[in-house]
């Protein structure tokens, strides 16, 4: 196959999302009861951390994988000046 012809799912794509519904999407990730302690403190300091690093210019993008291996993730994405410097898998 030729990436040429490939073509993202729209499901597949990801979204630009602003902070508020950045921190919905996390929210929901966290407080479903099935994310162990320890790895809910870790995401919480993650989403800390690139909610703190945020300036001005800055995109939040929700992304998921296709889940064609292993079942699909979701995460955050953060884009600055075209690249993306930070994600958090939820």
């Amino acid at each position: 196959m030729e990436f040429e012809n490939f073509t993202l799912l729209a499901c597949s794509r990801p979204i630009k999302v602003s902070l508020q519904e950045a921190k919905a999407v996390f929210d929901a990730a966290i407080s479903n009861g099935l994310t162990p302690a320890q790895r809910r403190e870790f995401l919480e300091r993650r989403w800390g951390a690139l909610r703190h690093d945020l300036a001005e210019g800055d995109q939040l993008w929700i992304f998921e994988t296709g889940g064609t291996v292993w079942e699909s993730k979701r995460g955050i994405a953060r884009e600055r000046s075209g690249t993306v410097t930070d994600f958090l898998i939820l």
